[in-house]
């Protein structure tokens, strides 16, 4: 007897509170890192893991939003996906190499001020694993294996807050142990990440020469939304090592990043959200998804305004009590970021209707119009106010994405308003708070 899928109000209860623990795991580990480490080693450890993380964002591929698709609308078997996973994550890892090492190589007085090339270059290695985990979320995902999808990244997580303990607070190894530790968590959470398929799957895996073209065709489409916006997201980074003198860099990253993680808090909720609303749309009727978007939508945005409130009022002496003083200066940056992030939660509500309904290339008609003025803004306010132009420019970017594709669903579903799309009445928030919206099946009751 085949197991009976739990309700959308479920998946995304449990899809949340697995990200609350993740969360927490996540924020424990900055901590850590940044108690022991300061703001400039922290900055330089940042800056250390900076390229990996971009080169992973570029070498996706599109590939987890393609194995989810395929999946969900039952496009491929359980054996291609298996099959599929394998060989594109070693596919692009191979392809990724190259650019990477001479980005370290080339970058490194510039890029990445006070890393040794050498470190660089030998985390070149960790993109295999860590292609390996972003791929994997992608098939479990498709699979409806949610609880497995919320392992996958709870073990993640834990594996890097253990180890940095271990090297930061039990060894006192300094940045070179922390450095290692997360090199060592990457390794083994890509371990992780492969069994975790080959166990979902329960098949051996095979390859098609007919769903792996259109597959790899999906993702490409798919990738340069993901692209643009991970770009996006992680520019400011770039430019401020880039434009900051070597004396400041470390320590203004270091403080930067302290204030984005907790600007990004409200994230977590639209994240959860989006993850189980992807796989649901990919295989509904259009009426299902245009009744369910809405209510997604504003609810969605009344709790991300709700979270966005309760961190103005705690946002400084959180930063007091969990980092320290010394990073006091990120509260600044953190209401600079926030309510551009806040507006930016709508966007994973729409990027799931876009990608599910299969028309990825849309978003990233508007990811593109959104990274080229960051980058113009950026070029103008970062040498002139530092870690704050970085965030008032990332803020009003992030904004203005996720009010354009507000706008782009209200345009293309006429029948449904802008109040519908951003606004919930207290009557309306009270009825479905006790029964988490009373989503079942991913229809709207």
């Amino acid at each position: 007897m085949s197991r009976r899928a739990p309700s959308f109000s479920m998946s995304v209860a449990t899809t949340l509170a697995s990200r609350w623990l993740v969360l927490a795991f996540t924020i424990a580990s900055g901590i850590v890192v940044a108690r022991s480490l300061g703001p400039d080693q922290k900055g330089a450890y940042v800056v250390t893991f900076l390229l990996l993380g971009q080169t992973l964002a570029v070498g996706s591929f599109g590939v987890p939003h393609a194995l989810v698709y395929f999946l969900s609308s039952n496009r491929i078997t359980r054996a291609e996906a298996a099959g599929h996973f394998l060989l594109m994550s070693a596919f692009a890892a191979v392809l990724l190499i190259v650019p990477y090492a001479v980005i370290a190589v080339v970058g490194a007085d510039r890029l990445f001020k006070g890393v040794d090339p050498a470190t660089l270059l030998a985390l070149g290695v960790l993109i295999l694993p860590a292609l390996a985990t972003a791929n994997a979320a992608g098939v479990l995902r498709g699979l409806g294996r949610l609880d497995l999808f919320n392992l996958l990244r709870l073990v993640d997580a834990v594996l890097a807050f253990g180890l940095l303990f271990l090297a930061l607070v039990v060894l006192g190894a300094g940045l070179r142990g922390a450095v290692i530790a997360g090199a060592v968590a990457t390794m083994l959470s890509g371990t992780v990440a492969v069994a975790l398929v080959l166990g979902a799957v329960g098949t051996r895996p095979s390859l098609s020469i007919v769903s792996m073209p259109a597959a790899v065709r999906f993702g490409l489409r798919s990738y340069l939304t993901v692209l643009l916006q991970v770009t996006e997201r992680k520019l400011d980074l770039f430019l401020l090592a880039w434009f900051l003198p070597i004396e400041t860099a470390a320590w203004q990253i270091g403080v930067y990043t302290t204030a984005v993680a907790l600007a990004e808090l409200p994230r977590t909720v639209s994240a959860a959200v989006s993850t189980v609303l992807l796989p649901r749309l990919a295989g509904a009727d259009a009426r299902t998804s245009a009744r369910t978007v809405p209510l997604v939508s504003r609810h969605l945005m009344a709790l991300n305004l709700a979270f966005g409130a309760v961190l103005v009022a705690a946002g400084h002496p959180l930063i007091r009590f969990l980092y320290g003083p010394s990073f006091l200066p990120a509260y600044v940056p953190f209401l600079l970021l926030l309510p551009g992030v806040v507006m930016a939660g709508a966007w994973n509500v729409f990027e799931a209707e876009m990608v599910g309904r299969g028309r990825p290339l849309r978003l990233s008609m508007f990811s593109g119009v959104t990274l080229g003025l960051n980058v113009a803004l950026n070029l103008v306010a970062i040498p002139r106010w530092g870690i704050v132009g970085a965030a008032l420019t990332s803020g009003f970017t992030y904004g203005l994405l996720g009010f354009c594709l507000v706008l782009d669903y209200r345009a293309r579903n006429r029948a449904v308003s802008l109040r519908d799309l951003l606004l919930v009445s207290p009557g309306e928030l009270a009825r479905r708070m006790p029964s988490s919206w009373r989503l079942s099946q991913g229809t709207v009751r």
